[in-house]
C-alpha cells in the first residue's frame, strides 16, 4: 500500500483466497480506497481459454512509441484515438515533427 499516493485506488484481482492484513488509519489519512473487481465464475474462464485456443480471439492491438514523448501518447488516449495498448519504448527515438 505503501506505493499508492494520497487518494490512490488499490483494485486486488484474483478468485482464490488469501487474506491481507491493513492499518486502517492510513487508509482514511491517505485517502485511499480499496475497489473490488469481478472478473467473472471458473467456467467463464474455462470457456475464455478454449476460445483463446481455438484462435477465435484477435489480440489486442499493441503499439510502442518514444518513451520519451509520454505527452503525446496520454494526449491519443485521452482522445479516444487509441486501439490497445501503447508502450512507452525506451529504445525509440522521438520523430522530428
Amino acid at each position: 500500500m505503501s506505493v499508492l499516493s494520497r487518494g490512490g485506488i488499490y483494485v486486488p484481482v484474483g478468485l482464490y483466497g488469501g487474506e491481507i492484513t491493513l492499518q486502517l488509519p492510513l487508509f482514511i489519512l491517505r485517502a485511499i480506497t480499496i475497489l473490488g473487481s469481478y472478473t467473472g465464475s471458473q467456467s467463464e474462464l474455462k470457456e475464455l481459454i478454449e476460445l483463446a485456443k481455438s484462435g477465435a480471439l484477435q489480440p489486442i492491438p499493441i503499439e510502442h512509441v518514444p518513451h520519451a514523448d509520454p505527452n503525446t501518447a496520454l494526449d491519443r488516449v485521452r482522445a479516444g484515438a487509441v486501439t490497445g495498448r501503447l508502450v512507452l519504448d525506451a529504445g525509440m527515438a522521438v520523430p522530428a515533427h
